[in-house]
């Protein structure tokens, strides 16, 4: 225990590691919150919502992108609304609510491009994200699965401290470095 500016006993921070969530719990628990946080907005929105105007719409629109639904799904959403406002009046926030449920289950419904493979190597991938989302341990599971397929491998970190990590994977590094 930390009292004072004292030192941390050791069975403090064991205890602490142990009850730090792992990657999928903390993955849940950021799209639980971005879920509670999109749903609070539009609720809001909803609540105050007499008539379907502009400026709902425009609120409507800054719920969606400080929700992280991007700027072109936000768009497909908002013109679809303002295509339907334009034939017919939308009567309230309730149906605003219903409409915008129904454009969101479209997105998510719709058939899916599959990814395209190329038929000779090299096939290429790029990850990307924000430092500290687990790009680097994405990065060597997906080159250990890929070896265990039978594939060759490499990758090439942008950065010294995802060599630094790769090359010291439990088993060996998953695959060469490109420098």
């Amino acid at each position: 225990m930390k009292l004072f500016g004292g030192r941390k006993d050791a069975v403090d921070s064991h205890e602490a590691e142990a009850a730090k969530p792992g990657l999928f719990d903390r993955m849940k628990q950021a799209v639980s919150r971005t879920r509670q946080s999109l749903s609070s907005k539009i609720e809001g929105i909803v609540a105050l919502t007499r008539t379907v105007d502009e400026s709902t719409l425009e609120s409507l629109e800054t719920a969606l992108l400080t929700s992280d639904l991007g700027v072109q799904t936000t768009t497909r959403i908002l013109d679809a609304l303002r295509d339907r406002a334009r034939r017919q009046a939308i009567e309230g926030g309730d149906e605003l609510r219903d409409l915008l449920k129904v454009q969101l289950r479209a997105i998510l419904e719709a058939p899916q491009r599959p990814v395209l493979t190329p038929d000779t190597p090299p096939k290429v991938t790029f990850l990307v994200g924000v430092n500290g989302t687990g790009k680097t341990t994405s990065a060597g599971k997906l080159a250990a699965w890929s070896r265990a397929q039978g594939r060759q491998c490499s990758y090439a970190p942008r950065i010294r401290f995802g060599q630094q990590q790769l090359s010291n994977w439990r088993s060996g590094p998953p695959a060469p470095a490109l420098r």
